[in-house]
């Protein structure tokens, strides 16, 4: 059984009875556009009716009628986090601190991760895509389907070059021998997609990406084979100008940060469909957080220009049709889990992204591009999982860190507004899963 740490309400509003509520909007797609107002009836099996025309009298036999939200209200799917590492409390900025809890045992960490993944609900995250642990945390949270938990989807370990970058999140691809042998211990172990690390870490005080790509082009092309073979999709850790065109080159599914992009490779990336995840969150914070991290006049200097210069290739990537997806690479120091989301919302409105295609990358996009879903994600028959936000993020998307509802399985998660997910990690309390 969850503990009431999974904060879904007890009271009569949220039993196992039918609801109907009526909110002035909704939003599915870029496609179909603002609809409304919209009628949605529900309860804890699926949503029966969703549509603009009232239901059935005989659907909502014994119910007086709908309950209206607050004025100015939207409905939404849930968030689809495209770049998370759930093993990792993202809020700590002191670096000591971060390296002793990654020393604790290892149940009270896979405790923890747990706690900040429920906590994902109150933000109305409902779908995390990992960036990879070697604790296997995000593997059993993947595992553990439940309606206090967000659908996780996870690599296990990513994939990198012995001594190189990546050792806190990924094995080293010497460990076995060959891209097969990687591709199949990942698909044993219950992996969704591959994780592979191309690149290092940006070197702030020299403005530029630390050493040589990790894998050559060939080598990227065989882990894309093996991992295309058996149904992966390949994500790549991938920045700088060699890196970035190793995993392009190399045939990856998606790029993750992306950092020193330029138009040659955006136009490389358009021509083979190539997905950017640019997450801007953990270099912003360098920036709001210069003082804390102590760095130096050239530093900051740098800081402006990559994220000045990643904005403007955001930018470019949109009037050319990349498909840009929303990751906050929440876990990493100062992005916490479900406010770093949010505010990699605001940073793509930041680069030009329209906000109805914000809204379509943040909760529609990745289920199609990602996961090979078609259709609607919300629609007659489907859980009822949703949430009902303020309809001024239709003006900026700054507007959905205002409280929300949230619906999962038909029951309304109270918004506590508690710290698991967005600073610390909570008491770690027992939760039967472990």
């Amino acid at each position: 059984m969850w503990p009431e740490t999974s904060k879904l309400s007890d009271s009569p509003t949220s039993t196992n009875t039918l609801r109907w509520i009526l909110v002035d909007h909704a939003y599915f797609d870029t496609t179909l556009g603002l609809m409304g107002p919209m009628h949605v009836v529900f309860d804890e099996s699926k949503i029966h009716h969703l549509s603009e025309h009232a239901p059935s009298p005989h659907l909502t036999e014994g119910l007086s009628g709908p309950e209206s939200q607050a004025q100015g209200t939207l409905l939404l799917p849930l968030f689809f986090e495209t770049h998370a590492h759930l093993y990792l409390r993202g809020a700590e900025l002191d670096f000591e601190k971060r390296k002793e809890e990654q020393k604790q045992e290892a149940e009270t960490l896979l405790q923890q991760t747990a706690l900040r993944a429920q906590a994902l609900l109150e933000f109305g995250v409902g779908t995390s895509r990992d960036g990879g642990d070697n604790l296997g945390a995000a593997l059993a949270l993947q595992e553990k389907k439940g309606r206090s938990l967000p659908e996780v989807h996870s690599p296990g370990s990513a994939v990198h070059r012995e001594k190189r970058y990546g050792s806190f999140f990924a094995r080293p691809s010497s460990q076995f021998r060959d891209p097969k042998a990687v591709v199949e211990d990942r698909l044993q172990r219950g992996g969704h997609h591959l994780k592979l690390v191309i690149s290092g870490i940006i070197d702030f005080e020299k403005g530029e990406v630390k050493g040589k790509p990790q894998f050559s082009i060939e080598e990227v092309r065989a882990f894309v084979h093996e991992a295309h073979r058996q149904g992966f999709k390949v994500m790549a850790h991938a920045s700088g100008e060699e890196g970035l065109k190793h995993a392009i080159l190399g045939g990856v599914d998606t790029v993750e940060h992306g950092f020193f992009m330029t138009e040659e490779i955006l136009m490389a990336m358009k021509e083979r469909g190539t997905i950017w995840v640019p997450t801007f969150a953990p270099v912003q914070v360098q920036v709001r957080e210069a003082d804390t991290f102590g760095w130096s006049d050239l530093s900051r200097r740098n800081l402006e220009l990559i994220l000045t210069q990643h904005r403007e290739m955001v930018r470019k990537a949109l009037s050319i049709g990349v498909t840009v997806l929303a990751g906050s690479d929440a876990g990493s120091v100062g992005v916490p889990h479900g406010l770093g989301f949010l505010e990699e919302l605001e940073a793509l409105e930041g680069a030009g992204m329209p906000i109805r295609e914000i809204l379509d990358v943040a909760c529609i996009k990745p289920h199609r591009v990602l996961l090979d879903r078609s259709g609607p994600v919300l629609k007659e028959g489907s859980p009822a999982r949703f949430q009902i936000v303020s309809g001024r993020c239709l003006e900026s998307v700054r507007h959905l860190r205002q409280e929300r509802k949230v619906m999962i399985d038909g029951k309304e998660v109270i918004w506590t507004n508690r710290p698991h997910a967005s600073s610390a990690h909570g008491n770690a309390e027992k939760i039967g899963m472990f």
